[in-house]
């Protein structure tokens, strides 16, 4: 080791430039892995709809002045509903991918259990509208569907379906059909009489991606909400989705023209559609990171390599020294990636702190929690298998210098 030290000391410069190239690598590598890990999962994540291409999307049927009345929105439901090779209507507060507004609250059991971020939907008939499949227990009946809720449904008993993970996370143990549970901050026990498949959360950016699987639906029209949508289930054999729409705003257009909020024009869309627009940001975040985070690897990797090409060639004759004593080729393959190695781990440990610094950045900027132990521990061990691999040309190089070469220079 103090040979290596030694070598190391003689000529810092190269070592130390060595050493932080791997560092700024390490760092930046480390911190956009993570990040589009959390921009990956919401693409990941299942919704359970059936279909998607029969699922239309009605939405900015925006009122003049105060929301409209449970009635009105009923009529329009209704309205929409006649539209020929429309098979299921349903009002609702919000729908996955439709960011306009969301209900979120905490859930718990029990109010002293623990506490669970979810989404909440609100909706008469969303169950069979958004083909979501139900795993255990029953749908809404009539009579639980027909409510006409003076809000969203907070500080009322009542009935609820939840996703499976929701009630994964609730009830561990099993058990979740025909237990309750309830808003923390407006406690109203509601029995669950459904779990579905999955559902994914409708605000991606905002909820915690350990949450985005934690729904629920309260059974209803929501009164004083200015943002319902409309979902609308579509047979493929009545003219497309285009034409579907293309009657839905008409219908729209033609029996609420007069009661619409001037200059929000309603729109229509399939749920594929919405869908992938959703998803477009979090695609190009993700192209966007793993293009810089190979453009980082590769200056790394041709950085690492040429500067200890570089610097192994200028002691050419302090290594055919070696050899002319007895040195074997595995003794110089040896020491060079043993240095290699001391400044592999120097570079790292400074990437430990530039981490906490970049870290740090993201934590505030981007409201991502900091990057967790593994991501760092898995970037260091990839990092130092590049680099060593890099080195290993030069190391090989060395090995291969003939003691002659010291015969020669004296």
């Amino acid at each position: 080791m103090d040979i290596i030290l030694k070598s190391l000391l003689r000529s810092p410069l190269v070592p130390l430039i060595v050493a932080l190239q791997v560092a700024i690598a390490f760092a930046i590598c480390a911190n956009t892995t993570y990040v589009m890990k959390e921009q990956i999962v919401p693409l990941m994540v299942d919704d359970g709809i059936q279909s998607p291409d029969e699922l239309v999307i009605v939405w900015d049927v925006t009122p003049q002045g105060k929301p409209w009345p449970t009635s009105r929105i009923k009529e329009a439901e209704l309205r929409l509903s006649n539209i020929p090779g429309v098979t299921s209507v349903s009002a609702a507060t919000s729908l996955p991918f439709k960011f306009g507004a969301s209900v979120q609250a905490e859930v718990a059991r029990y109010q002293s259990g623990p506490r669970f971020d979810s989404t909440i939907y609100i909706g008469d008939n969303l169950i069979r509208t958004l083909g979501l499949v139900l795993v255990d227990g029953r749908d809404f009946v009539q009579e639980e569907a027909s409510l006409q809720l003076p809000g969203v449904g907070f500080g009322q008993t009542g009935s609820v379906i939840i996703s499976q993970k929701l009630a994964d996370a609730l009830f561990p143990g099993g058990g979740a059909l025909g237990g309750t549970l309830d808003i923390v901050d407006a406690p109203a026990p509601r029995t669950i009489v459904g779990i579905v498949n999955n559902m994914p959360s409708n605000d991606l950016d905002t909820q915690a991606a350990g949450a985005l699987g934690n729904t629920m639906i309260f059974p209803g029209v929501a009164g004083g909400w200015r943002h319902t949508v409309y979902a609308m289930r579509a047979s493929t054999s009545a003219g497309g989705a285009a034409g579907i729409c293309a009657r839905a705003l008409g219908e729209i257009a033609n029996s609420f023209r007069a009661e619409l909020a001037v200059g929000i024009t309603p729109q229509c869309s399939t749920y594929s559609e919405m869908k992938y627009e959703a998803m477009k940001g979090h695609r190009a975040i993700i192209w966007l990171l793993s293009g810089i985070s190979m453009l980082v690897l590769v200056m790394a990797v041709i950085g690492v390599g040429g500067l200890t090409s570089y610097w192994v060639q200028s002691r050419t004759v302090h290594i055919g020294i070696r050899r002319a004593l007895g040195a074997t080729r595995g003794d110089v393959l040896r020491e060079v990636l043993s240095e290699s190695t001391v400044l592999v781990l120097l570079g790292l440990g400074s990437g430990l702190v530039l981490n906490t610094i970049f870290s740090g950045w993201i934590t505030r900027h981007l409201g991502i929690d900091p990057t967790p132990i593994a991501y760092i521990a898995i970037s260091s061990l990839f990092m130092f298998a590049v680099c060593q691999m890099a080195a290993l040309k030069a190391a090989i190089w060395a090995s291969r210098v003939s003691p002659m070469v010291a015969l020669r220079s004296a």
